[in-house]
This record gives structure tokens, C-alpha cells and sequence, in this order.
């Protein structure tokens, strides 16, 4: 297994909790490094997930889409965070999202049962659990809060704020769902900014 992966993920843990070696070592030979090339898939819609995949290098973005084809993008997930369809995995339903890599993209893999068996297993594995749930809360607060109170033009500058080193490998539909606008309302939103 690519120890880098690993212990980035060990890491990034690491800053929310430390996992003692111990706990570390009931989880470690689960994990899986997953690559995906850009466009693929590591959820789909209508599929039943199993696992979540925290972010080595790449990006992916989560979105919803209708029979029709309309998508709307949700949110991005870049290096350091963990993209995963929680609500199916914590119902065991089939999924609402689909998680799709915009460039090449490297994973570790975690299984949501293996997640859930050491839940009973050790303490800290439950403080992380309810620390990501706390972190999912405050970022889809923040992201209704965007919806809900700014503008077009603000949510935009919010968006490259966040998003700026990214925007290059995503369509101009890509970023006017996640906006919550067209993308004729983009465009004139991005032609009004150059003058």
C-alpha cells in the first residue's frame, strides 16, 4: 500500500483527533488507494456506496442530476477532505449523489462498515465521527447561508475565494450549478466582470 496516501490521511485525521497507533492499526488494513481518472465515477446515483474516499490529490465534485440530464453541483472536494455520499451510507439507500473525479484523481478508499464496526471498538473513533458530522453542518450551513443571502456576484467571488485553483479544469455548466445560476446568467455575470 502507498505509505504517502497513508499517512496524509493519517494526518489530516491527526488535525481533528489524534488516532493512537494502536486505533490507527484496526483501520489500516482496510484502506485502499484508489486512482480515478478524470470523468469517472466514484459514486453514482441509484448505486448503493460502501465507501467514503478521502482526497490525496485531484478534485472531484458532488452533484445531483435529473432524468433530463440537468445537474447540480453540491460541492467540490479537494486534497485534504473526504468526499462521500453520507446520507446512503449512513440509511444504507442508494445514492442521491453521484461523486465524479474533474482531473485525475488519487484516493484512499475507507470502507463506511469498517467506520462503523470501530465506532464500538475505541472512543476516538467515535469523537471523529461526530467531528465530521459537525464539520458537514457548519460547511451546508455556510453553503445555504450563500445561497440564501448573496447574490450572484458574490457567490461567484466566493467561489473563486474558495475554488480559484480549480475553476480552470471545470465547465462553465459545472460552475454555474454549484452558483445556482444558468449558464447564460454566468456568462454575462463573467462578461460584466471583465469590463
Amino acid at each position: 500500500m502507498q505509505e504517502k496516501e497513508l499517512s496524509l490521511l493519517r494526518k489530516a485525521l491527526s488535525e481533528i483527533a489524534i488516532v493512537p497507533d494502536e486505533a490507527w492499526m484496526k483501520l489500516l488494513p482496510h484502506l485502499k488507494v484508489c486512482g480515478f481518472k478524470a470523468k469517472s465515477h466514484l459514486a453514482e446515483t441509484g448505486a448503493r456506496p460502501t465507501e467514503m474516499w478521502f482526497i490525496v490529490s485531484g478534485f472531484v465534485r458532488v452533484f445531483f442530476s435529473e432524468s433530463n440530464g440537468n445537474e447540480y453541483t453540491k460541492a467540490f472536494r479537494v486534497p485534504g477532505d473526504i468526499a462521500a455520499p453520507y446520507s446512503s451510507l449512513i440509511l444504507k439507500t442508494p445514492s442521491k449523489v453521484s461523486i465524479q473525479a474533474c482531473v485525475d484523481t488519487s484516493t484512499v478508499a475507507i470502507p463506511y462498515g469498517v467506520i462503523e464496526k470501530l465506532y464500538g471498538e475505541n472512543p476516538i473513533w467515535n469523537h471523529l465521527g461526530r467531528r465530521f458530522a459537525e464539520i458537514i453542518f457548519l460547511e451546508r450551513e455556510q453553503r445555504e447561508w450563500e445561497l440564501l443571502t448573496m447574490n450572484a456576484k458574490e457567490r461567484h467571488e466566493k467561489f473563486l475565494e474558495s475554488y480559484g485553483s480549480i475553476r480552470g479544469d471545470l465547465t462553465q455548466n459545472q460552475i454555474a450549478s454549484y452558483l445556482g445560476i444558468s449558464p447564460v446568467s454566468l456568462s454575462r455575470l463573467l462578461s460584466q466582470e471583465r469590463t
